[in-house]
């Protein structure tokens, strides 16, 4: 009986330390990134949050993020991955727009480049993508980038048949 005892009072410990490991793995609330490109650290954002991330390659080039990401505040996790870069963002519903800080032309008109995939992260060709109040607009290529000219402040329409339209700030 002794044997069936001890055997019990294991079992249970097991499950305790189990049980209290799975909890911990079940917290989003951190992310951990060894030396990743800033474009892979944003897709990963964006599968654990229900934001979404607009910027141009160009821009993040070269940039990379090592560390652990607090998820709790879009805020301080925008802080804690872009500090020491000279690169800012801005919030706009769930969308998250990321700009080279200085990089904005003279008379205040960007080309923006960018790739629209679906939520499986694949290319989506043929997707319309509309300045909002003027006639300026591009479609997506085969591999699902597009280059359009912007102004700070426009509002970008993008439209795909068998898709929900999608806003986005610049």
């Amino acid at each position: 009986m002794s044997k069936m005892l001890r055997l019990t009072f294991l079992l249970a410990c097991f499950l305790t330390l189990w049980t209290t490991s799975v909890s911990a793995q079940g917290s989003d609330a951190v992310l951990k990134v060894q030396n990743e490109p800033l474009p892979q650290v944003l897709r990963q954002l964006e599968l654990k949050t229900d934001y979404r991330f607009l910027y141009i390659n160009d821009d993040l080039k070269g940039y990379a993020f090592s560390g652990d990401l607090t998820l709790k505040d879009i805020n301080s996790t925008m802080t804690q991955l872009l500090q020491g870069k000279p690169l800012g963002y801005t919030v706009n519903q769930q969308y998250i727009t990321i700009t080279k800080q200085g990089a904005q032309s003279a008379n205040g008109t960007y080309i923006l480049h960018g790739k629209v995939v679906d939520e499986n992260g694949d290319e989506l060709p043929g997707v319309n993508i509309r300045v909002q109040g003027t006639k300026n607009y591009a479609v997506t290529g085969m591999d699902g980038t597009y280059t359009i000219q912007v102004h700070s402040g426009d509002v970008l329409s993008f439209s795909f048949i068998g898709y929900r339209e999608e806003i986005a700030a610049v």
